[in-house]
C-alpha cells in the first residue's frame, strides 16, 4: 500500500475518532469540555470561555486578541479573530465553513476490509506524526498571526479546516504555552503534546476502538 493510501487511512481515522461527533448532545458536550480545557492547557488565571455556547466568545491572554465562534452545524461554522493592542479593535482574520460549498466535491477514499486491515497493520508512528501535525498541530495549509504578543511563526492556523471540533482543538494547541511545544530536554523531536496524541491514537486505531472520548483528548500533556 502506498505511502499517500496509508496517510488517507490515518486521516480518516484520527476525524472518526475524535472528530466526527453528529449527535448534537454530544457535540455540545465535546465543545464544553474542549473550551474549558483551555485554561490549563494554557496556563492561564481564568477561563477564556465564560459561556461554552454558540456564539463562542473566547479570549486569548496574554496575545491581545479574541475570537467570536458561530456554529450552526459540525462543518457549518464561522471564526472572527480580532486584536485589541493598544486598546483599538481590530478584526485581523475570519474563517468561514460552510457544508453546501462542500459536498458536491468532497469524496472521501471508500476502503475495502483488506485495505482496512492492511493499513492497519503496515502504518508507522512517523506516518501518524506527519498526519496528526497536518491536521491539528502544523497544518499543510495555515496561516501566520503577526504581532508583537506572538513569538515568529508559531501560531498556524489551519486555512482548510471544515470541522468546527477539530478547528477548536487546533486552536487549543497553537495557544498553547511555548514549553508543551518544544522538544524535550533529552532531544527527541517529539515535544509533549505530539508525544501524547501520537500515543493516544496509534493505542485507539490498533485496538479497533468506536471512539476517542472527550477526557481522554482533552488531557494535559507531562512536560519537563
Amino acid at each position: 500500500m502506498t505511502d499517500d493510501l496509508i496517510k488517507t487511512f490515518l486521516y480518516q481515522e484520527v476525524m472518526r475518532l475524535a472528530f466526527e461527533v453528529t449527535d448534537q448532545r454530544l457535540r455540545d458536550q465535546w465543545i464544553r469540555a474542549c473550551v474549558n480545557s483551555y485554561r490549563e492547557f494554557w496556563e492561564v488565571d481564568d477561563f477564556p470561555c465564560k459561556n461554552p455556547r454558540s456564539p463562542l466568545t473566547l479570549e486569548v491572554e496574554g496575545f491581545d486578541m479574541y475570537c467570536e465562534i458561530t456554529i450552526k452545524a459540525l462543518d457549518d461554522f464561522s471564526v472572527t479573530i480580532y486584536s485589541f493592542a493598544d486598546r483599538i479593535e481590530e478584526l485581523i482574520l475570519r474563517h468561514e465553513a460552510h457544508s453546501s460549498n462542500q459536498q458536491d466535491f468532497v469524496i472521501p477514499y471508500a476502503f475495502n476490509p483488506e485495505q482496512r486491515s492492511d493499513a492497519k497493520t503496515t502504518y508507522t508512528t512517523t506516518q501518524l506524526e506527519q498526519v496528526i501535525d497536518y491536521i491539528l498541530l502544523h497544518p499543510f495549509v495555515h496561516i501566520h498571526l503577526k504581532s508583537p504578543e506572538i513569538p515568529k511563526n508559531n501560531i498556524r492556523l489551519g486555512g482548510g479546516i471544515s470541522n468546527i471540533l477539530q478547528y477548536l482543538f487546533h486552536l487549543r494547541y497553537q495557544f498553547c504555552p511555548e514549553r508543551i511545544r518544544q522538544p524535550k530536554a533529552t532531544g527527541t523531536d517529539r515535544h509533549p503534546e505530539r508525544h501524547r496524541l501520537v500515543a493516544l491514537f496509534d493505542d485507539a486505531i490498533r485496538n479497533g476502538k468506536a471512539t476517542i472520548t472527550p477526557a481522554e483528548l482533552m488531557k494535559i500533556p507531562k512536560c519537563p
